[in-house]
């Protein structure tokens, strides 16, 4: 809902810099309309264009990273998972409780990362940490009975480590916290660079056309930042297919 709000204000603001350009030309005094005043305008647009072209890299090249970084922690994540099975199932039955809980813990961490609502995230963050734990518990207290157990038993807790650790960097990737600053500074830099537009454009439908392509435009692209800054959420998302592959695999 927030991006909408803020895709809404920003398309609106492109749009409404260009309808006072082109009516401003019209009610100002011919003294502030001259040729030279036009050269101006057209150079203090310039800058401003430069300088929004700048933040909107900024903010594109950042939430790019946001996403690509989620990405890797989820097939990191998925192949830590995998590897702890895949160990589990050679050390032997006794590991069949550890697995169990391998396997429920894949389960709810899909859920959980890919819910769409808040407060599911908190509710269930908890109880998945809780059976992590539980899970390194049940691997210390597995008795190996031969070298090749032990050796699987440190395997597994070392990778339950990573888990861990992989987990909480999820966590902190599930809604990474927006800068609202960079979007009122852009919004506010694109209302007078349009104004700039329509104040030395000619007044006809073609020029309309073109602000409104342009604020869809903007729009849309400011859209896809603030989606790709929360990559578990929304309509871009990191795939959940590594984990639900990798939780086919402990099924078989």
């Amino acid at each position: 809902m927030l991006v909408a709000v803020f895709t809404a204000i920003i398309s609106a603001s492109v749009l409404a810099g260009g309808t006072v350009g082109l009516f401003l030309y019209l009610y100002l005094p011919a003294r502030h309309v001259t040729k030279e005043t036009r050269d101006v305008v057209h150079l203090a647009t310039g800058m401003l264009s430069v300088l929004a072209a700048l933040v909107l890299g900024l903010l594109i090249a950042t939430a790019k990273d946001s996403l690509s970084s989620a990405d890797r922690s989820v097939r990191d994540f998925s192949a830590v998972l995998v590897q702890a099975e895949q160990g589990l199932r050679v050390y032997g039955t006794e590991a069949a409780p550890a697995r169990d809980l391998l396997r429920r813990y894949t389960r709810a961490a899909i859920s959980q990362r890919w819910t769409q609502d808040d407060r599911d995230i908190l509710e269930v963050a908890a109880p998945i940490g809780a059976t992590l734990e539980q899970l390194r518990l049940t691997v210390l207290s597995l008795r190996p009975a031969n070298d090749v157990q032990h050796w699987l038993q440190g395997q597994v807790l070392a990778q339950s480590d990573k888990l861990l650790s992989l987990r909480w960097q999820m966590l902190e990737q599930q809604d990474l916290p927006f800068q609202p600053v960079f979007v009122l500074l852009l919004t506010s830099w694109l209302f007078f660079i349009f104004a700039g537009f329509g104040f030395m454009a000619p007044r006809n439908a073609a020029v309309y056309a073109a602000f409104v392509v342009c604020a869809v435009a903007v729009g849309g692209a400011m859209f896809l930042i603030m989606e790709m800054e929360t990559p578990f959420t929304g309509v871009v998302q990191v795939s959940r297919q590594p984990l639900t592959i990798a939780l086919a695999h402990m099924e078989r």
